[in-house]
């Protein structure tokens, strides 16, 4: 259901959100501490630590902003494409006599990164996203992904599936990307240069 992955992403969001913010304030507590009991050296001790670039940049949590079950690409690998602009008349395949959904939106600042999971056998098949291996190290962005499949107890129609979703991140500095995950065809690899 689209509102529960709505939701999900939404606490995930949140909950990220506080994190960052424990960590900007403990910074500020540390910083404060810091500068108090050891002087200029301590001081200039925390500031190293706190401006030095990691070896691993986190990157904002991606979110899901749309997902389909009925998408053009029907590959028996997964595919992945990095896109500014939505246009779903290349990416859907339109029931008959149905017109498109309306487009999802990319808020400023961010880009779309559309996931293909390829041809599947039945409906129920969708994707979810493991913010924790997202990052970002010398211009490679890393996403993980992974494989919901339907409950094999239920009754399902054989009707194939090719799904999709767009995944939002905040428009960053990359010349590669990689999606790694528990889906068969994965890592799936896009150079950008």
């Amino acid at each position: 259901m689209p509102g529960s992955t709505f939701f999900k992403n939404a606490v995930k969001f949140a909950n990220a959100t506080k994190l960052a913010k424990s960590v900007f304030l403990g910074s500020i507590v540390f910083i404060v501490v810091g500068c108090k009991e050891g002087g200029a050296e301590a001081h200039q001790k925390t500031r190293n630590a706190l401006f030095s670039a990691p070896a691993e940049q986190p990157v904002m949590v991606p979110v899901i902003v749309a997902e389909y079950s009925q998408c053009r690409y029907q590959g028996d690998t997964p595919r992945v494409d990095v896109v500014r602009e939505i246009d779903l008349a290349t990416v859907l395949t339109p029931a008959f006599g149905q017109p498109l959904p309306e487009a999802p939106k990319l808020d400023a600042g961010r880009i779309g990164i559309w996931f293909f999971l390829g041809q599947r056998p039945t409906p129920g098949y969708r994707v979810s996203l493991n913010p924790e291996v997202a990052a970002l190290e010398k211009g490679h962005l890393t996403l993980g992904i992974n494989e919901i499949k339907p409950d094999p107890r239920l009754r399902i129609a054989q009707i194939s599936t090719s799904p999709c979703v767009l995944i939002a991140i905040n428009d960053i500095s990359f010349i590669k990307l990689t999606v790694v995950g528990d889906v068969p065809g994965l890592p799936q690899g896009l150079a950008l240069e």
